[in-house]
């Protein structure tokens, strides 16, 4: 399940189930920034998703980061840290 909690507030702003999630297991949360939350849904596929709504986000991802910035993304393969130009 990937959520988004509302801060100061007892509600969440979405839940994904894993029986809501487009016929993929819910993803697995790996950074975030701007509003974009980057997640894994297998060891080989990455998504974005909106970070008000939980919904898809285009995004043309092969990895998840693990931290992302203006600049860049970092992204763990293995025990190697790998930096990717960001893009949008």
């Amino acid at each position: 399940m990937a959520r988004a909690p509302r801060l100061h507030q007892r509600q969440g702003l979405w839940r994904l189930e894993d029986d809501q999630a487009d016929g993929r297991f819910a993803p697995d949360v790996t950074a975030s920034w701007h509003g974009r939350i980057y997640a894994r849904t297998s060891s080989t596929t990455a998504v974005a998703l909106d970070a008000r709504t939980g919904k898809d986000r285009p995004a043309g991802l092969d990895v998840a980061p693990v931290l992302v910035n203006e600049y860049r993304g970092l992204v763990l393969v293995g025990r190697e840290l790998l930096a990717y130009p960001t893009r949008g």
